[in-house]
């Protein structure tokens, strides 16, 4: 993209900034939708979005224009996935079934990076998204077959209300209310650095391997897909065990797992050792996503749900492009060597999050997180 528009590495970081507008849009305007449309409707809406942004970026029109149509693929990518993650949070044994569902997401990105290398031998980079429309289309066909007649636990019993004559309690703006909740307003910054880990490691892990590490650039490129193939199996076989033993205590391990592994990417220059570090960190991130999103449905009552859910997606996902952004700044000033001490820093910061994410079950809270409780329901009173 940079040879054909003439633009340096800063110019077309643009496009990252523009995606994640999209989420940031997408966070604002999500609940507002939902009521308006329902949440099924809602994810056609995001489906549909995607189509034209990636068929418009097909069509490689001028930079301004393509920074623009990135904006309705951010916007498009946080409704349907938000939706996605409202439909099955409210599924029995919702931690696992979620995990399931964020797995994935880490399978297409295992495959994608593979089929995007093989097109952009042959073809121009624009081939790519000819793939991605055809997919954003076949999603949006699917979703309307699939969500057309689903309801969420809020619209079910809007409708008992109404078959009963009863009217619907006046709910007012449910985004202020939601944002309102701990699990929230501390879930949205949790997920922003989250997703950044997740995406930056994705992103610069490569650079850093061929850069640091060795020169094979297709051995390198199977050590990234470790990576993204142990964020898959950390998602499907961590689940039941997060389930298990509890969210809050199982997401301190995991993200004391990714420090640890963290460092050792970074401080022991081998790459048998980088490898292991790589698949070690995409297991233990695996599980962090999809675990917020469970407790949310325990912390925040049914009707505000989907709205929180929104929110928190859209605004974690903004993270996937504003910290590889942020990495890129950092690489061109002090070199590709700042990538692994950046992600043990914004792993320190979800662990230093995750402390004052609500625990659902009472029996489990320590002294601190009742204390800091206990000042959060004075502060709402």
């Amino acid at each position: 993209m940079k040879e054909y528009y003439g633009v340096d590495q800063s110019v077309i970081s643009t496009v990252f900034l523009c995606y994640a507008s999209g989420f940031a849009i997408a966070a604002l305007l999500n609940g507002m939708i939902i009521k308006k449309l329902t949440q099924a409707k809602t994810v056609m809406v995001g489906a549909l979005s995607l189509s034209i942004g990636f068929i418009m970026l097909l069509m490689a029109l001028p930079f301004p224009v393509l920074c623009v149509f990135y904006v309705f693929v951010g916007f498009g990518v946080a409704l349907t996935q938000s939706g996605a993650n409202v439909f099955v949070g409210e599924l029995p044994n919702a931690t696992m079934m979620l995990n399931f569902l964020h797995a994935s997401f880490g399978l297409g990105a295992l495959v994608g990076p593979f089929i995007a290398s093989a097109l952009l031998q042959y073809r121009p980079w624009n081939y790519t998204y000819l793939v991605l429309s055809s997919f954003a289309v076949v999603n949006l066909i699917t979703c309307i077959f699939s969500f057309r007649h689903l309801k969420i636990a809020e619209e079910r019993d809007q409708d008992d209300r109404r078959r009963q004559d009863e009217r619907p309690e006046k709910q007012g703006n449910a985004l202020a209310q939601a944002i309102r909740y701990r699990i929230a307003y501390i879930g949205c910054l949790y997920l922003l650095v989250y997703v950044g880990i997740e995406v930056t490691i994705g992103d610069w892990a490569y650079t850093f391997l061929i850069s640091e590490r060795s020169h094979d650039q297709e051995a390198m490129a199977h050590l990234l897909s470790g990576y993204w193939a142990g964020l898959c199996v950390g998602r499907i076989c961590l689940g039941y065990v997060t389930l298990k033993f509890g969210e809050k205590r199982m997401v301190y391990i995991y993200i004391s797992v990714l420090i640890c592994m963290c460092a050792m990417f970074w401080a022991v220059p081998f790459v048998a050792v980088s490898a292991i570090a790589l698949v070690v960190s995409g297991v233990a991130l695996g599980p962090l996503f999809p675990t917020i999103l469970s407790l949310a449905k325990q912390c925040v009552p049914c009707h505000l749900y989907a709205t929180c859910v929104g929110f928190l997606c859209a605004c974690g996902s903004g993270g996937s492009a504003l910290f590889p952004y942020l990495a890129g700044i950092l690489i061109n000033g002090f070199g590709v060597g700042v990538m692994p001490p950046f992600t043990v820093a914004m792993s320190s910061t979800i662990f230093a999050f995750w402390f004052f994410i609500p625990n659902p079950e009472p029996s489990h809270k320590s002294f601190l997180q009742k204390l800091c409780d206990g000042f959060h329901s004075r502060y709402r009173e």
